[in-house]
């Protein structure tokens, strides 16, 4: 079977019921990082052994009776925005990806990560996520999924082009026009 076709909502439902592991599903989302990503360089910071480890984990968890987070074992990508805990938070930029990785989390990572996911990696940005297009000097350039020809836009692209090619079932992104839409609201 071919989990990573499935919605988030399908593999949570097959994982509290017992039908799949959390390895499986890891399994199967890697199996297809592999695949799709040497032609869309949609993630970075991605390891396998890691995200093998933490299903591994999250199978003996359930073994074990405890309770369940809501997104239980589910593999998730984040954009490189965001800090998460082992990862470098580098925002496409090559300067801070000479930093050590991270022992912080964003508040949004956190909460995701206290109901049970899995960070697969971290999703290509452009450099400080400022541009229409995601490509940087750090990783390159994210190629549209669709079409290779064309890229997925930005700044959420790399977490954009993973999802639509099945590498990833859910994913953090941000949106600049959220931020400057808040930013008006407020003023008003």
């Amino acid at each position: 079977m071919f989990l990573y076709k499935l919605s988030a909502t399908e593999i949570i439902k097959k994982i509290k019921a017992r039908e799949v592991t959390c390895v499986e599903v890891a399994n199967s989302f890697i199996g297809r990082i592999k695949e799709i990503n040497p032609s869309i360089n949609a993630i970075h910071q991605f390891e396998p052994e890691r995200i093998l480890a933490e299903a591994r984990k999250k199978d003996q968890d359930i073994e074990d009776g405890k309770p369940l987070g809501k997104l239980h074992g589910i593999p998730i990508s984040l954009k490189d925005a965001f800090y998460a805990p082992g990862f470098k938070g580098a925002k496409g930029c090559t300067h801070l990806f000479s930093v050590s990785p991270t022992d912080k989390a964003a508040v949004a990572v956190k909460r995701i990560l206290d109901e049970g996911a899995i960070i697969l990696g971290i999703t290509n940005a452009p450099e400080f996520c400022a541009a229409f297009e995601t490509s940087n000097l750090l990783n390159g350039t994210t190629n549209n999924p669709y079409d290779l020809t064309r890229v997925p836009g930005g700044s959420s692209g790399g977490e954009a082009a993973l999802i639509a090619a099945g590498g990833s079932c859910l994913g953090l992104g941000s949106d600049a026009g959220v931020v400057y839409a808040s930013l008006h609201i407020i003023a008003e």
